[in-house]
């Protein structure tokens, strides 16, 4: 790579900055909106698959651009995500159905992954390994950013505009990202030798992801199944192949020789259970404050929004005090630790707390979490030589994303078994001969606790011992659910513990020599 001064490497940083914020803004916009989305085209059952497929093609194409990129340079790459990014968005705009909605979804993926992982790895490119920390926490915290105003202006947009406006607000930010990008960034080095692509390897992963991602969305959706367990055989057939493979490739899509090395293998295993923790926190606070603490969703989302403010200022404070003392395994340590006390203190939560107490729990966390992200996705970087950087940080993003899709399934599938078991104890337990058909409904669809103005339509038309009855119910079934959350946040902290010990394995290199 060409040498740039100080300047051109801000100009470029701020660039990608750019370019980052609207990918990830992308991904984070869609969650506020989809009810107005669905009730305008339709496909309520496919609904979910507006936010999986997005996450499936992310994952399988920031990997491969990481590789590729390493081989034929970043630029090229870049330049073909933000184009990706921007037609696809142009056309998630222009959906006529769900199904429609769904494919364009997947293209936004496939750029946004590109994008995603490209920045992260443009660090690695144009900073020394002492200087990369400060600004892979201004990168965490662009990211970060992104998940506090995509569904902020995704709401704003749909309550005051049409939906379509969700999808085409930001492009203005990609055509100006492309063509400062095509100006500024430099371009690689041609390569002495050419290496033949391993498309092998490539195909061979990307149905390999494909198979275990699907089926790991849809493993706490649908019951066991020959269907569903053939999908997991794929799944790890494929990886196997895979695997032999890239033993035998000249120039591996999955450089399997990096697994040897300590901070690439370490990082990755903590990324992964990184990823299953912080999904006990993203999915299930807001169910705790909304159906056990009966709180509105706005006001669970302002105690959310805390929690990303915090992961912001922790990542850009983490990233500076690697760069100024050159030591990142006490922080990354230190960063899980927080995660572990925020966790296990959001597991004493009870259906009286407050909203502020909420807020400081998961603030706690957020600082855990915005450090110890700064820190690894840092330190898989540290032992590779720099024409593996690429493969290195994409590696960090799709261990974090596997960590998170079995997380989804693991924690969704235990809240499911531990409501349904508790909810016939309750039953059996309060419902007697003299019991309402109202409070025996209640037990039949304990999910009525997130619907606020449902639960209020009920309990209007009733007084007397009816309400009481009615009302002692409710109170148990919210008892339950907090209960049963708290469970999930018990265990959610073991895996963070686990997360924590595995860290003390990582090895802290020299950033002055590397």
């Amino acid at each position: 790579m060409q040498h740039l001064d100080l300047i051109e490497k801000k100009t470029i940083m701020f660039t990608v900055m750019a370019v980052l914020f609207f990918s990830a803004v992308n991904q984070t916009i869609v969650g506020t909106t989809l009810p107005t989305i669905v009730s305008s085209l339709g496909g309520m059952e496919y609904f979910n698959w507006v936010f999986t497929i997005f996450m499936l093609a992310s994952s399988i194409s920031s990997m491969l651009a990481g590789k590729l990129s390493d081989n034929y340079g970043r630029k090229p790459f870049f330049l073909i995500g933000i184009v990706t990014l921007i037609f696809a968005s142009l056309l998630c705009g222009f959906s006529q159905s769900m199904l429609q909605l769904i494919a364009f979804r997947g293209f936004q993926g496939v750029g946004a992954g590109i994008i995603i992982s490209l920045s992260f790895a443009s660090v690695g490119d144009l900073f020394h390994p002492k200087e990369r920390g400060k600004w892979q926490g201004w990168l965490t915290s662009v990211f970060g950013l992104s998940s506090l105003i995509g569904p902020t202006m995704g709401g704003y947009i749909v309550d005051h505009f049409d939906w379509h406006w969700v999808f085409w607000i930001f492009l203005p930010f990609g055509l100006v990202a492309f063509f400062v990008m095509l100006k500024y960034y430099p371009t690689k080095e041609e390569a002495s030798e050419k290496l033949p692509v391993d498309y092998p390897g490539i195909v061979t992963f990307t149905a390999a992801i494909s198979f275990l991602l699907y089926y790991l969305s849809i493993l706490g959706l649908e019951p066991p199944s020959l269907k569903r367990e053939s999908i997991l055989f794929f799944g790890v057939f494929l990886l196997t192949s895979l695997v032999f493979l890239e033993l035998k490739a000249k120039d591996p899509i999955i450089p399997l020789a990096l697994f040897k090395k300590n901070t690439f293998l370490v990082s990755n295993i903590v990324g992964f259970f990184l990823g299953m923790g912080m999904f006990g926190v993203v999915i299930y606070i807001p169910f705790f404050m909304q159906g056990a603490m009966q709180v509105s969703a706005t006001e669970s989302g302002i105690v959310m929004m805390s929690m990303t403010l915090s992961l912001v200022f922790a990542s850009t404070i983490g990233g500076n005090l690697i760069s100024k003392t050159g030591k990142y395994k006490l922080l990354g340590a230190g960063g899980i630790l927080v995660m572990v006390l925020g966790m296990f203190w959001m597991s004493r939560l009870h259906i009286d707390s407050s909203s502020w107490d909420t807020a400081l729990r998961v603030i706690l966390f957020g600082l855990g979490l915005g450090v110890s992200f700064t820190v690894f996705t840092l330190s898989v970087q540290f032992e590779v030589d720099k024409h593996q950087i690429g493969i290195a940080v994409s590696s960090a993003q799709l261990f974090r994303q596997l960590g998170g899709t079995v997380g989804v399934s693991l924690f969704g599938g235990i809240f499911g078994t531990l409501m349904n078991s508790r909810i016939q104890k309750l039953f059996q337990t309060m419902v007697s001969s003299n019991t309402s058909e109202v409070g025996r409904n209640l037990f039949l669809d304990s999910k009525i606790l997130l619907n606020h103005h449902a639960l209020q339509e009920i309990t209007n038309g009733l007084t007397g011992g009816l309400l009481q009855n009615v009302s002692k119910i409710i109170l148990a079934l919210r008892k339950n659910m907090g209960g049963v959350l708290d469970d999930v946040f018990l265990i959610s902290t073991g895996i963070l513990v686990l997360a924590f010990i595995i860290s003390v394995f990582l090895r802290e290199v020299s950033l002055e020599n590397n």
